[in-house]
């Protein structure tokens, strides 16, 4: 229902069955994510921001976590540094997952980059 609900434009629905999703499977990155995504859309970026710190403790590798980090920080004047490491580590993930990750790296740079 998270998915319908996050369409529908009900993010308080969406991010209630992403958590209920994660209370099922509690290690799964893309409930973390998603409950992620919910949680920036209702403005409430502390919540979004542990959210995909969770989703990317549990998956290294997950480029779009990184982004959205590195994309929350920039957006909060006191997590510039925050913002630039999530940055390099979308930078260097691009570098082994291709076009996806590497298009995640070329929008998050002007945001980010000095």
């Amino acid at each position: 229902m998270g998915l319908a609900d996050d369409i529908l434009g009900d993010r308080e629905a969406a991010a209630s069955a992403y958590k209920k999703a994660i209370e099922l499977k509690p290690d799964d990155a893309i409930a973390w994510y998603s409950l992620g995504l919910a949680y920036q859309k209702l403005g409430d970026y502390d919540k979004a921001i542990a959210a995909h710190k969770t989703a990317v403790a549990l998956k290294p590798d997950y480029c779009d976590a990184w982004g959205r980090l590195a994309a929350i920080y920039a957006l909060k004047q006191d997590k510039r540094r925050e913002a630039i490491e999530a940055y390099m580590k979308v930078k260097e993930l691009a570098t082994v997952q291709g076009p996806s990750c590497q298009e995640i790296e070329q929008t998050l740079r002007p945001f980010v980059v000095p």
